[in-house]
Parts: C-alpha cells; structure tokens; sequence
C-alpha cells in the first residue's frame, strides 16, 4: 500500500476524500490529514507517506509553499494537488514544482472516483519508468558500474533468485534480515508481471524503507530498481526465447505497460530490440547461446 497524506484547511473536504475514495482498491491508504502545511511538515518528521494531496489555497502557508518544502525535504514524495477552481497560474506552478496531476474540487463531483485515482496510478508509473530511464542513462550510476548477477541460467524457465549469505557465513546483517530480504526477492520473481515498488514491497516484508534500500543493496549486489529492470527483461528474454506470444503480451507479462518504453528498456540491456533478440535465438538454435546476451 502506498501511504497517502492528505492537507486542506477545510475539514469536510478532508473527511470527504477519506471516506468517499476507494483507496484500498488501489493500493493507497489515508494515513493522516493535516489542516495546514504547518502541521503536514510536522507530522512527517516523524512519519511517512508517499503521496501528497494537498490544496494550494490555505491560509498561512500555501500548497505551493508547503510543496517547495516537501520536494526539498522528501524529493522522492509524489504531489498531487487540490484547487477550489481551475486556477491556471496555480496549477502550472505546482506543475512546475513537480506535482503530477492536478484535481478541481468541483470535478469529484462529475468524475467517478476510480478515474481519478486510476489516472493517478497511471502517472505514478510514468513517473516511475521515467525514473528509471534516467537513473539507466546516467553515466555515474550505480548500474554502469555493475555487473549483472552471475546466478541467470540462459536456457532455464525464468531468472533464478541471487545466492544471499547463508546463516554463518560472514556478513553485517541478522538472518532475519537476510530472510526479508530473501522474501523481497522471491516477491519481485513472482510478481514480475505487477507493478512493483520498494515502498510496497519493504512494507510486506517489515523493513522500514531506507533500510531496505540498503540492505537490498548491500545483499542482492544492486538497487531494488535495477534488479527489477534486471528481471524483467531476463523473463521477457524467456519468453521471447521459448513462446511465440506478441511482445505487446511480453511487454505486459513483465510489468511494462508501454510496448515502446519496454522495447527501449530491452534495447539498452541487450544491444537488440525484442524482435531481434527473438530472431537471433531462432537462428542459432544448434549453437550455444551467449551468455552476455
């Protein structure tokens, strides 16, 4: 679930977002509602959200003042933002600052709920993959300088999970740790095909999620994001290899929604489009396939 936190000096449109929304449905939850950005900042000193509601007319301090706070404070925080009217000069500002969808208030009442917060799961996963796009191309990035888990067997029917310390050898964490880490893993093969988090998947394993972040790290050999990309192209590589389906199929099966954004993904990591990489497995079938592919 991914937490939401939501601001507005006007009570009954907090109450009113908290009980009408279907937020389960969509893997969010209402952690708190603040009535000022006072309050909201205070609050996530101590805690955490992922998602920010917020209006931007408020008293004292205004949504776009509390947004510059926010987007210095937690840069990793998604912002959608409140507006009583379709306040164009808001809006672009809050835009400008980052805020990935906008709602008039007005709107809540003409639109369906499960619209609203669909668009907005589909923007955070643009958002997403834009992310990971530019952490990729990113000559100084972590994932340049890696090299890819030794552990993938070529000819077998799906990536297979990297050899984490076992309890006795020597390493930094408890075996609790390692077993967490250990069930991200087999979360992230086993769900290659959902959209998939380090939010999400550290809470279901009980890790606060910077020390996840780490832990990942250090143990697995590389970011969360970076293994997942890793995966999901080693699964679209078997499937490609061993099925005939259309890579539209292959796109969604391994969690890419965009056709075009998986293809470029594929590209990047192998050197080939996905259509290629096929036709170079059907082609040398009798030869040993190479294993930097």
């Amino acid at each position: 679930m991914m937490k939401v936190l939501i601001v507005d000096d006007d009570k009954l449109v907090r109450k009113g977002l908290l009980s009408a929304m279907p937020w389960t449905s969509f893997s969010m939850e209402v952690v708190h509602d603040a009535a000022s950005g006072e309050k909201a900042l205070e609050w996530l000193e101590g805690n955490e959200a992922d998602i920010l509601f917020t209006d931007l007319a408020m008293p004292v301090m205004s949504g776009i003042e509390l947004m510059r706070e926010v987007r210095r404070l937690y840069p990793e925080m998604y912002i959608v933002v409140l507006t009583l009217h379709q306040n164009f000069e808001y809006v672009q500002e809050a835009l400008r600052l980052g805020a990935i969808d906008y709602i008039a208030k007005i709107q809540l009442e003409k639109e369906h709920f499960e619209e609203v917060l669909g668009r907005i799961r589909k923007r955070i996963a643009e958002e997403e993959a834009k992310r990971y796009d530019g952490a990729a191309r990113d000559p100084g990035h972590s994932s340049s300088r890696m090299q890819q888990p030794e552990t993938v067997n070529i000819g077998s029917a799906q990536p297979q999970l990297p050899q984490l310390p076992q309890e006795g050898q020597g390493h930094k964490y408890s075996p609790e740790v390692v077993e967490s880490i250990r069930a991200a893993v087999a979360i992230m093969h086993a769900e290659l095909d959902q959209p998939l988090y380090a939010v999400d998947v550290s809470r279901r394993v009980n890790m606060s999620r910077s020390y996840f972040n780490q832990c990942f790290k250090d143990l697995v050999g590389q970011p969360f994001n970076d293994y997942l990309r890793w995966c999901r192209i080693e699964q679209a590589k078997v499937y490609l290899r061993e099925t005939s389906k259309p890579i539209p199929w292959i796109a969604g099966r391994t969690g890419y929604l965009d056709e075009k954004y998986f293809s470029r993904v594929f590209r990047r990591l192998t050197s080939m489009l996905p259509s290629e990489y096929r036709q170079h497995c059907r082609s040398h079938r009798s030869a040993p396939v190479d294993e930097r592919l």
